[in-house]
């Protein structure tokens, strides 16, 4: 199993530089537009986008090509070569003529229907961005490929050259107005995901350039009807999430003009642990996982889900932790700056301590519907999915409408409804397949470290005087006027002194799951 650790490794090494480079791509989103209504606006629509991209181009299609790629692979690798180049052409042609449809469908709702100018700007900036749906999708494919081949590392980092034109765009536009800023931007998306793809391109054609010399493409071959029936409903179950996600954001318009803005920076910061770490171990184990399951080596099975588990608790407990008492001091130190103003940084803080509550879960509902789809059961993860969504929306109506909470009820409702996915899926794959037992001492020692890093956390955070988490549990306003370097100092030392107690109180109660990181014994 040591392949996985080092897979784990190089995609948590090329999605850190690319989490980083979208990082700054948020400073800089936040300085120039803020938590402004046309940034609001912008974000729905690129939500809107991201709904489409992982409906058509990752998630489920890539979770179904690995796994017939890599069967087919084991029999007849030009075969594999050609089907790739089969699902290449007919994803293109689908793309471009899925496209043509709905800009013609926006530009018509736009001409005769009466729609408020808020919304209608929301459609525009669609109709602008759409056309990177082609290369987003066609990227992800490429991904799912090249890991087949063992290239972690450049599909991490390729995400790089699409947050360098975003903040190019911010940069060249910045002292034009809001609204005209975000045209601009939506129209820098297309040639964004482009470059993102066209990195992928020199690995790929290395790949294939022996076996694609008598290539002839079928649209709909066999082969892809085959996986195309096999995943399905695996298919239903990531749009129904991923239409979740663009109602989720459509409840925070409803609760605050501004409301997907907080939302937006606020997942930033939690995604960033949850791609580096949770999604790498899961993409790095599903190639291996769905081999073992296909050469019925159960026990095989077994021992790479265990690790799957284990590493991802590891990694997402303190992560949890550094996000409830880190998080206003990031916040203010990354966005707090320009059009960002104190009022954002706290909703937006408040929004991200809600979203952390459920980032263990997530990480785990990831890996276990990966399991799943190792098995090719793609009928569990789908139905368990809208079971969640509508849980989502009931908690998100209660909270919005009922309790008045605001934007936050959004975020809540989500990690609730993760952590419900979660603790289903772990009951179902339990009750039905070989599940390796949950080493419970191991996770112990995990929060034992993590608790005398929380301690130690707070304790240098009250020596250098910042109350920002109390006060805003207060309900007060915290001064977050600080010079850039008291701002660093006021996230940085702190989260040294957690990882240090962490390490160290690790060692002391040998906790091999921190002494060892991601190195499979």
């Amino acid at each position: 199993m040591k392949h996985i650790g080092k897979s784990a490794f190089l995609f948590s090494l090329g999605t850190f530089f690319s989490r980083v480079s979208g990082m700054a791509r948020e400073m800089a989103m936040a300085f120039v537009l803020g938590t402004t209504p046309a940034a609001a606006a912008f974000l729905i629509a690129f939500r809107f986008a991201y709904l489409l991209r992982r409906l058509f181009g990752e998630s489920a299609l890539v979770n179904g090509f690995i796994p017939h790629y890599q069967a087919m692979r084991t029999k007849d690798e030009k075969g594999a070569a050609n089907f790739f180049g089969d699902l290449f052409a007919t994803m293109s042609v689908l793309l471009i003529g899925l496209i043509g449809i709905l800009e013609l469908f926006l530009l018509l709702s736009l001409q005769f229907l009466p729609i408020h100018e808020s919304n209608a700007e929301i459609l525009r900036l669609i109709m602008l961005s759409l056309p990177g749906l082609l290369f987003i999708c066609l990227f992800a494919l490429h991904c799912g490929f090249l890991q087949c081949h063992g290239r972690f590392f450049l599909t991490g980092i390729a995400p790089i050259a699409f947050n360098i034109a975003w903040i190019g765009t911010l940069i060249l536009y910045r002292h034009q107005p809001p609204s005209s800023i975000t045209s601009h931007l939506a129209i820098a998306l297309d040639v964004a995901f482009l470059f993102q793809w066209a990195v992928l391109l020199p690995a790929t054609w290395k790949k294939l350039k022996g076996f694609l010399t008598t290539w002839r493409f079928k649209l709909f071959s066999s082969e892809i009807r085959a996986m195309l029936a096999a995943i399905a409903l695996s298919i239903v179950g990531v749009g129904a999430m991923q239409v979740n996600g663009f109602i989720d954001t459509l409840f925070a318009r409803a609760a605050d003009l501004a409301g997907p803005a907080y939302l937006a920076y606020a997942m930033r910061l939690e995604q960033f642990p949850l791609a580096l770490f949770g999604i790498a171990i899961s993409s790095a184990l599903f190639p291996s996982l769905s081999k073992a399951i296909g050469n019925g080596e159960e026990s095989t099975s077994q021992n790479l889900l265990e690790f799957g588990i284990l590493r991802t608790s590891f990694l997402m407990i303190p992560c949890t932790v550094g996000i409830l008492l880190l998080g206003a001091p990031a916040i203010n130190l990354l966005f707090g700056h320009g059009q960002f103003t104190d009022v954002s940084t706290i909703k937006t803080t408040i929004c991200l301590w809600a979203y952390g509550l459920g980032l263990l879960p997530t990480a785990l509902a990831l890996l276990f519907s990966q399991a799943f789809f190792a098995r090719r059961d793609f009928k569990t993860p789908m139905i368990l999915s809208c079971c969640a969504i509508l849980l989502n929306i009931a908690f998100n109506s209660f909270m919005i409408f009922g309790l008045q909470l605001g934007a936050t009820s959004v975020a809540l409702s989500t990690s609730v409804a993760a952590f419900v996915n979660a603790s289903v899926l772990h009951f179902l794959y339990r009750k039905r397949f070989s599940f390796p037992k949950i080493q419970w001492q191991a996770i112990f020692r995990i929060l034992a470290s993590t608790a005398s890093g929380a301690m130690a956390c707070l304790a240098v955070s009250f020596w250098l005087g910042d109350h920002s988490l109390f006060a805003i549990l207060q309900g007060g306003i915290p001064v977050f006027e600080h010079s850039l370097l008291k701002q660093a100092l006021i996230l940085g030392l702190p989260g040294i002194a957690f990882v240090s107690a962490f390490v160290v109180t690790g060692y002391f109660v040998r906790c091999q799951e921190t002494l060892s990181f991601l190195r499979v014994k």
